[in-house]
This record gives C-alpha cells, sequence and structure tokens, in this order.
C-alpha cells in the first residue's frame, strides 16, 4: 500500500487498456457486422442464398469506419496518457533535454505522415475510399502536423506544469 507507481507501470497499463479496448471493438464490429449481414439474407439457415460479394462490400465499409472512429479513440486517449505520463516524470534537467528532443522529434515526424498522406491521396482509388469511408482519418491526417502541435503542447504543459510536492 502506499507505494508509487513509475512511468513504465502507467505506459504497460495504458498499453494493455488501449489493446483490450481496441481488441474488444473490433471484435464486437466485426460480429455485429456478421450478424446483420446474416438477418439481412432472410435466410437463417441456408447460406448458399447469401449474396457474399454485397455481403463482404458492407462489411468492409462498416469495417472500415469502425476504424476510422478508433483512430480518433486512440489519438485522444495518447493524449490523455501521454498527459498522465508526462506529470509523473521528475524535472530534471537531463530529462528536460531529452524530452524537448522528443517533442521536437515527433514534429518532424508528424510532418512527414502529413506529407505521405498527401502522395497517398493523390491516387484516386484511394483517394475516393477515404473520402467515403474514412473521413476522420483524413482530416486528422491531412491536419497531423497541428496534432502533433497539440499533443507537444498538452505534454510540455504535463511536463512542466506539475507541483513536485504535490504528486
Amino acid at each position: 500500500m502506499n507505494k508509487k507507481s513509475n512511468l513504465v507501470d502507467f505506459l504497460t497499463a495504458g498499453g494493455i487498456v488501449l489493446g483490450l479496448v481496441f481488441t474488444t471493438f473490433i471484435m464486437f464490429t466485426i460480429l455485429d457486422n456478421f450478424s446483420d449481414g446474416v438477418a439481412a439474407s432472410g435466410v437463417a439457415n441456408d447460406t448458399s442464398v447469401v449474396d457474399l460479394p454485397t455481403f463482404i462490400d458492407t462489411s468492409n465499409t462498416k469495417l472500415s469506419k469502425s476504424v476510422d472512429w478508433a483512430i480518433l479513440f486512440i489519438a485522444i486517449a495518447a493524449m490523455i496518457f501521454s498527459y498522465i505520463a508526462a506529470t509523473k516524470i521528475p524535472t530534471d534537467p537531463k530529462i528536460i533535454i531529452v524530452v524537448l528532443l522528443f517533442v521536437f522529434v515527433f514534429f518532424i515526424i508528424s510532418m512527414g505522415i502529413s506529407n505521405i498522406f498527401a502522395a497517398l491521396m493523390q491516387q484516386a482509388k484511394i483517394n475516393t475510399f477515404v473520402n467515403i469511408n474514412m473521413p476522420i482519418s483524413k482530416i486528422l491526417l491531412r491536419y497531423f502536423p497541428f496534432y502533433g502541435l497539440i499533443y507537444d503542447f498538452v505534454v510540455l504543459v504535463g511536463f512542466f506544469g506539475k507541483q513536485e510536492g504535490r504528486l
């Protein structure tokens, strides 16, 4: 009792929770799509009547929309867990340099991801698929450097804004 956790404990617990939530979300999405497809066929036991290509297209559309919402959830959850983790890191001059370096590197990587996404969106099939099925991911990846700035700001506020005696 009264034992303090360290950063690795928070990251491990956060990773496990995110993994369980993501796995459960995908599992229920697939099961729901399967049940809807079987129910829409009008035949309970005869699988030869099910229009398989239509069922697959419908399932892929619903799955991609579910993944789209999951990406938004992961982006918000990552920001929250990073803030919590940043409040637990001690403010030491060596650690300050490392945190500032990681913040800078994350912003550079976010610019690269946005450029890669812009290049992928120039292909007609990918552009059509993303515009129809993944509007949230399209907005997030198009403006990923801005998300990176907000993410970096939240991490830096958590890192520098804490009161050492309170935590």
